[in-house]
């Protein structure tokens, strides 16, 4: 495994000697400063930077004087510059490396990480599914240290308006646990204005106060507390409601340990947020359609790794409106 240490000057250089064309699926299009009015703006920083990578052998000059990359790092550049797929990984926690690029070509991938401060671009390679698994693992995942692990899988698809609501009833339910732990989640006593005034202080699922009012004042609440019971995420027992065990404490401040969005780089930007916990894995997706449904997926920690990875990977199929259908139409006729 070979691991590079560049600067993003020196990054940008390493691509333009490649001569391969940046495309849409590069992980360099998420990066800030890769346009032509920036390279335009470095030209004078590139010729130096060219002219110690020759010194260094990652560069050489052929008979017309151009230059041009070592064998090896234009295998690297060719992948970085026009992969088959990239996918974007970025963390919350405090870790030294924010952001990271995945992209492969065929069963040959390269893994670009970006520090904090953006003044570290790491290039490691050659990677391939099976390494990248382990590094997901070792270095986004990490040790839980967790006694207990179980091997549950769920997976349910709810509408937009049913992930609303179950937002704020998982809210709604943690605050209530906190202020009195044998204390019960009741239909009659929803969104009261002391949640609601917590909900504005701490609001971790970022929705705003009129997505807050919409849903405290729908008329069909029930009816979509019946519909997620209906489909196993909750139930009710004599008026109290009790939420899926994962869903509800792994949003818990001692359960949670990070939360990871995962981005596939690609003309629809594809996303989901997988939440570590100690009590396993959550991952939200919004599948992309009219109208917006939202998938949850539930694992426990000791799911076969190849099958979690395989899970995370994937994304649902995108639906387009029919405005978005003739719009993609149009771009087809023109061509």
């Amino acid at each position: 495994m070979a691991i590079l240490a560049l600067s993003k000057e020196e990054l940008q250089v390493l691509s333009l000697v490649s001569r391969r064309r940046m495309k849409s699926f590069s992980a360099l299009n998420g990066i800030m400063g890769f346009d032509r009015e920036t390279f335009e703006k470095n030209k004078k920083i590139h010729a130096e930077i060219v002219n110690n990578f020759i010194k260094d052998g990652a560069i050489w000059r052929n008979e017309e004087g151009k230059p041009c990359l070592i064998r090896e790092l234009q295998t690297v550049f060719n992948i970085i510059n026009a992969p088959e797929r990239t996918i974007k990984i970025k963390t919350a926690s405090e870790n030294p490396f924010e952001e990271h690029f995945y992209s492969y070509k065929n069963d040959i991938g390269v893994l670009i990480s970006i520090s904090r401060d953006e003044k570290i671009y790491s290039i490691e390679y050659p990677f391939n599914q099976s390494i990248f698994n382990t590094w997901f693992k070792d270095e986004i995942i990490g040790e839980l240290e967790i006694e207990e692990e179980s091997e549950f899988h769920k997976e349910w698809t709810i509408s937009n308006e049913e992930f609303n609501i179950l937002s704020l009833l998982i809210i709604n339910n943690n605050y209530i646990k906190y202020s009195d732990k044998d204390k019960e989640l009741r239909i009659d006593q929803l969104m009261n204005e002391a949640l609601v005034e917590k909900i504005n202080s701490k609001n971790f699922f970022k929705l705003n106060q009129k997505t807050m009012d919409n849903i405290i004042q729908n008329e069909n609440l029930i009816n979509v507390i019946n519909s997620l019971e209906a489909k196993k995420i909750l139930k009710i027992d004599d008026g109290n409601i009790i939420i899926n065990s994962i869903l509800c404490e792994g949003f818990k401040s001692h359960n949670l340990r990070d939360v990871v969005e995962i981005t596939e780089i690609a003309p629809y930007m594809r996303v989901k947020n997988m939440y570590i916990t100690n009590l396993g894995y959550m991952i939200y997706e919004p599948l992309i359609g009219e109208p917006l449904e939202w998938r949850i997926t539930a694992m426990g920690l000791e799911n076969p790794h190849i099958k979690f990875m395989e899970k995370l990977l994937v994304y649902g199929d995108v639906k387009p409106s029919e405005k978005m259908k003739q719009v993609l139409m149009d771009k087809k006729k023109s061509k």
